[in-house]
């Protein structure tokens, strides 16, 4: 009883200090956000009104909802102003040629420190966090694991997992005789991705299709978890990190999953230390292809001074896991999605597919399919995981900007349309991009380091069921966007239930001759 009362007391003082502070940053920010609305450069900008005080307009921003933003671009151009946290004035930068000098300079402009807060709190100190001189420290060691000749080596790694969730998919449908089956798939393509970044990435079974249970998979879910709760303490630990060291059920959570991540990573780190000193010198051939085995050899072939630290190569374990499953699930799920509402589109992709006479392509396959890649690109386009991002100039800066050009596309641009691919106007080398024209992987300096294997990993996932199966979609259905790490599908009235994307599925059946 007494133990009871202690920890009660405790969680009721801890409550009591995090109102307190959170109400004195209110009046603080209040009273400086004032201040800095009438001063900004900003406040000459056109842009749409604040919905909240709180907010501006950083709720609506956060739906990623295409309309709106489109709505947004038609009335006030590619730059305008928004309103963000407490009224502060930000710059919403759609221009091209401001694009190619912010992705370009990233020692000018920098993750402002609420974002760096919050990713560091996910994965440490890795490429996602960390900036300048220590970002091209770590990206020139991890660089190896990511070249072409590496990623080819893990494509079939891809198409086993791929060919997993078909199967698993194909006896469900089987066993159908009432027509197509409706599968949530965002959830079981989010399993997908996790055994192949387990697997191509650390030479780590999740097995995650067929058992949930797996200890590492369960605290990177509860980890994810806590940042999908808007509260109080959720926004100010973002610019305030000490509040989450205060011992609310959110921090214990926090620390029980990132000690069970620590836990397992560095027993990984040992093992691919171990297997490079035993095997490197007898049989370099059998040494493993995973990312981080290769990691490891890059590593200790550095020289010391550019050696990554066990902590280092901790944060880029967890950085793999949180970008190489959340955003390649959530492009995949888009891509069906979009196939499920562009029935044309679905069957051309099919036909390419279905030429080639074999399940399991290589790299070269994948590559090779001009209409697959088209499709990646455009489900990028129009459903990108990560539809934006935030940089803040470390000294006053001229952004220079491009003279606004008409969109001569017309409606279609806001349509799935694979085909545009095939005669691109020369406009669009203008703009900076790592694949199909876009910022979906962001670009210059800071650009995704794995862009590569995440676009091969789409492509084995689409290849794998598209060939199989048929998709559509309830036409009385709205799916609606939820961005937390990715910008994920959810069904609108059912947000609660959080991402889900219900398709019907059925078994490709070739037309008759």
């Amino acid at each position: 009883m007494m133990l009871l009362r202690v920890t009660m007391a405790a969680s009721y003082t801890a409550t009591l200090w995090l109102s307190v502070l959170g109400l004195t940053y209110l009046l603080f920010k209040i009273l400086t956000t004032s201040y800095a609305k009438r001063t900004s450069a900003l406040r000459w900008l056109p842009g749409p009104k604040s919905t909240s005080f709180i907010l501006g307009n950083s709720g609506v921003i956060r739906t990623c909802t295409t309309d709106i933003l489109n709505e947004w671009l038609n009335a006030f151009g590619p730059t305008f102003s928004t309103t963000g946290f407490l009224q502060r004035k930000e710059l919403f930068v759609i221009d091209h040629k401001a694009l190619a000098f912010i992705c370009n300079q990233p020692l000018m402009f920098s993750k402002p420190p609420f974002l760096t807060n919050v990713a560091r709190s996910l994965v440490g100190d890795g490429l996602l966090t960390v900036e300048g001189l220590v970002h091209r420290k770590q990206r020139k060691v991890i660089n190896p694991a990511f070249s072409l000749a590496n990623i080819r080596e893990l494509v079939p790694i891809m198409n086993t997992h791929a060919q997993d969730l078909k199967k698993i998919w194909l006896e469900t449908v089987s066993k159908s005789t009432s027509g197509p089956v409706e599968i949530e798939v965002s959830e079981w393509l989010n399993r997908a991705a996790l055994n192949i970044i387990g697997d191509a990435g650390f030479g780590y079974q999740f097995n995650a299709l067929y058992d949930s249970s797996n200890e590492l998979a369960v605290a990177f879910h509860d980890l994810q978890s806590t940042f999908s709760m808007v509260d109080l303490q959720g926004v100010l630990t973002m610019f305030f990190p000490i509040l989450g060291k205060l011992p609310t059920a959110r921090s214990k959570l926090v620390a029980r999953s990132k000690a069970t991540m620590a836990r397992i990573g560095m027993r990984m780190i040992e093992n691919k230390k171990a297997e490079t000193e035993k095997l490197g010198e007898i049989d370099p051939g059998s040494l493993g292809k995973d990312l981080l085995s290769v990691l490891i050899r890059s590593n200790m072939n550095e020289n010391p001074a550019e050696k990554l630290d066990d902590e280092a190569v901790l944060a880029v374990i967890a950085t793999f896991i949180l970008g190489g499953h959340e955003t390649v699930a959530t492009a995949t799920s888009w891509g069906l999605y979009a196939l499920a509402k562009a029935p044309s589109v679905q069957s051309k992709l099919r036909a390419e597919l279905l030429a080639l006479p074999f399940d399991a392509p290589g790299m070269e396959e994948l590559n090779s399919l001009p209409y697959l890649d088209n499709v990646v690109k455009e489900v990028l386009r129009l459903h990108a995981p990560v539809p934006m991002t935030r940089r803040m100039p470390l000294q006053d800066t001229m952004i220079p900007l491009a003279i606004p050009v008409v969109n001569k596309e017309g409606q279609e641009v806001h349509e799935i349309f694979p085909e545009r691919y095939e005669n691109l106007p020369d406009a669009v080398s203008e703009v900076p991009s790592l694949y199909g024209g876009t910022l979906s992987f962001n670009a210059g300096g800071r650009g995704c380091i794995g862009w590569r294997m995440a676009v091969l990993e789409v492509k084995a996932l689409l290849f794998a069921l598209v060939r199989t199966f048929e998709f559509n979609i309830d036409p009385e259905l709205q799916i609606g966007v939820k961005a937390v790490l990715a910008a994920r599908p959810v069904v609108v009235g059912e947000e609660e239930k959080g991402p889900q994307l219900p398709l019907r599925v059925s078994l490709h059946r070739p037309l008759q001759t």
